[in-house]
């Protein structure tokens, strides 16, 4: 009975690590998306003002959350079995 302890607490601290990162996700893609709601207007407004400077930058908070979620989903994989390899050599 002791040996599924460990595993179910693993479990569990994986499902609220989980739960926490999309939250966080859900709640910075509301903040972009507010974001860019109040800024748009005004900042192509700023843009046509400025005349021939070409095209306004465009939004990289997307593929910053991707890039955080596969950095963050090869963590979970990478360092466990790095610690396994080092613990068991």
């Amino acid at each position: 009975m002791h040996s599924s302890r460990p595993k179910t607490r693993a479990a569990a601290a994986r499902a609220i690590t989980w739960r926490s990162v999309l939250t966080s996700l859900r709640g910075a893609a509301m903040a972009s998306r507010r974001i860019r709601l109040a800024t748009r207007a005004p900042l192509y407004a700023l843009w046509d003002a400025v005349g021939g400077a070409g095209k306004p930058p465009h939004d990289q908070s997307r593929k910053f959350a991707l890039v955080a979620i596969v950095v963050t989903t090869l963590t979970w994989f990478v360092v466990p079995v790095a610690i396994a390899i080092v613990f068991l050599t």
